[in-house]
C-alpha cells in the first residue's frame, strides 16, 4: 500500500523494497562491520545502478551450487576480507526479537557470487547485498522490509520529492534523500575540494 501511494507522487519513477541493517562480515582471513542490504534484484535494478557496477561474477542471491545463498560485495570489501568469487563468507547479526542480557548472534554462511565497484571506496568497502528472504531470516524480521528506495526523475529535486512523500505517507514513516543519507561523504568531498 505504501508503494502505491509513493508511486503516485509526481517525479517518482520507481520504488524497490529493501532491508537495511548493520552486520559483522567475516572470512577466514579477516572480519569487519558492514551494511547489509536485502533486495529483490528485479525491483533493485529499477532504482539503482547495481547491475552496471558489477565487475566480476553476477547478481545471484539465490541458492548456489554449494547450497548456500549468494552475496554480492564491493571490490574494496573483497580486498579487506581477501575473498574472490566463489569464496565463502559469514554474516553475523546481533538483532534480537526481545531484549535480553545475553546476546546470541545469528550466523549465516554465503558464497560470493558477484563483486561490484562504484568508484567510491567508502561505499565499496561497506556494503553487501543479499536477498530479502535471507535478510528477513538473518535479522529476525518475519515478513517485513525496513524501507522503500525511490528513483526520482530529477536527481536535484530529491529533497522536494522526499517532503512530498512524507506528506502523503505520514507518521511513523519518513523520507531521507541522497544528500541527507550521505551527508558525511559529501561534506568531506566539499572540504577536500575547498
Amino acid at each position: 500500500s505504501l508503494e502505491q501511494k509513493i508511486a503516485a507522487v509526481p517525479d517518482v519513477v520507481a520504488t524497490a523494497p529493501n532491508i537495511f541493517y548493520k552486520s559483522v562480515i567475516g572470512s577466514g582471513d579477516a572480519n569487519d562491520g558492514v551494511f547489509v542490504k536485502g533486495i529483490d534484484p528485479d525491483y533493485e535494478f529499477e532504482v539503482s545502478r547495481l547491475r552496471e557496477n558489477i565487475v566480476a561474477g553476477e547478481i545471484n542471491l539465490g541458492e548456489t551450487a554449494d547450497s548456500l545463498p549468494g552475496i554480492v560485495i564491493g571490490r574494496e570489501l573483497a580486498g579487506i576480507l581477501n575473498v574472490k568469487l566463489g569464496g565463502e563468507i559469514v554474516l553475523a547479526s546481533l538483532k534480537q526479537k526481545k531484549m535480553t542480557l545475553t546476546l546470541q548472534p545469528k550466523y549465516k554462511k554465503f558464497v560470493v557470487t558477484g563483486i561490484f565497484e562504484t568508484g567510491m571506496n567508502e561505499h565499496d568497502g561497506n556494503l553487501a547485498y543479499i536477498s530479502i528472504p535471507v535478510a528477513q531470516d538473518l535479522f529476525k524480521l518475519d515478513d517485513v522490509v525496513t524501507g522503500l528506495q525511490v528513483e526520482v526523475r530529477d536527481f536535484y529535486k530529491s529533497q522536494e520529492v522526499a517532503r512530498k512523500i512524507e506528506e502523503i505517507v505520514g507518521n511513523p514513516y519518513y523520507a531521507v534523500d541522497w544528500s541527507e543519507r550521505h551527508k558525511n561523504l559529501f561534506g568531506w568531498m566539499t572540504l577536500e575540494k575547498y
